[in-house]
């Protein structure tokens, strides 16, 4: 097999053309890999986010590891047979497929003829070329997307890329942290979490995870690269029994409520965990309508988020 011609990679695309409508999306299913040394410690994070998607989006999620450590095995072989296995057993015109990845990546610089991911940093480690494996995911039917947290996560795209959308950790020649608590896995679970299972354009998502991302103190800047002339596929089973549709949660906006502090003798006034207990307890407000956004010392001042109807 051959990689896939690929002129200059870039990361953004001119929106020419008409835009044509996503597929309804009736089924999720969520296969996420990862090395099976895992020395990165991704398998908690990868578990977590799986079980989000699993509990808020009701989809289906399914885990496999790529061993690279047994010499017997090409691993690239292992993982192509696998991704097969599961659109073999998933795709359909309305069942939209992610593939989410945590791990290892090589940078292809601008020119390069595959992008490589890794389990380890050691330039004699096993390797998959992901550039090989993607084209065959997208024969199938059915809309898919991608979630890569990985260094130069941007090289999955390219100037002729007209695959399925991508969101992922970084840009060019860009290393992603490892420590847990700042990594982009970290920030969509919580995003996620925050959207209460909302159905969403997972533009969207991006749009409001980069919203959170200085309070979650995300590492990185992430990026969203949508496939041309498409619009941006929904998170979640839009027909899910009891699911708010993202029309029905649009009906409330967000605005920013600023309060100023008289006082600051209370210790407490300065003490964003005060105010985050605080909110829920308004009188005549819904719970969680109220968020606590920043708090300024040297004002001092509160800065909140309250959802109003339109």
């Amino acid at each position: 097999m051959n990689p896939p011609t690929t002129p200059t990679p870039r990361s953004a695309h001119a929106f020419a053309g008409i835009v044509t409508r996503s597929q309804r999306v009736k089924l999720v299913s969520v296969i996420a890999f990862h090395w099976g040394n895992d020395n990165l410690n991704v398998v908690p994070l990868e578990t977590e986010l799986l079980s989000v998607f699993r509990d808020h989006y009701g989809t289906s999620t399914f885990t496999i590891p790529v061993n690279p450590v047994n010499p017997n095995t090409d691993p690239h072989l292992a993982l192509f047979r696998h991704l097969m296995n599961h659109a073999d057993e998933s795709a359909g015109p309305n069942t939209l497929r992610i593939y989410v990845y945590s791990a290892h990546s090589h940078d292809p610089e601008m020119r390069g003829r595959s992008w490589n991911l890794t389990g380890t940093l050691d330039p004699n480690a096993p390797v998959v070329n992901w550039w090989i494996i993607w084209p065959y995911l997208e024969s199938y039917p059915g809309p898919v997307c991608y979630i890569f947290d990985t260094c130069s996560a941007v090289s999955a795209v390219f100037e002729s890329y007209n695959w399925g959308e991508f969101l992922g950790a970084s840009g060019w020649d860009t290393n992603v942290p490892a420590a847990h608590n700042t990594s982009f896995t970290r920030a969509l679970i919580n995003t996620l979490k925050d959207m209460r299972g909302e159905n969403s354009p997972l533009a969207t998502v991006y749009s409001r995870l980069i919203h959170d991302t200085r309070s979650a103190r995300i590492a990185v800047f992430p990026i969203n690269v949508s496939k041309p002339r498409t619009e941006s596929v929904t998170i979640g089973n839009q027909d899910l029994p009891g699911r708010l549709a993202q029309a029905a949660i649009r009906n409330h906006i967000r605005v920013l409520l600023g309060v100023n502090i008289d006082s600051i003798n209370d210790p407490r006034a300065l003490d964003i965990n005060f105010w985050k207990q605080w909110s829920p307890q308004v009188p005549g407000v819904q719970p969680g309508s109220i968020k606590v956004e920043a708090i300024y010392t040297g004002s001092p001042f509160v800065l909140f988020s309250i959802s109003i109807e339109m």
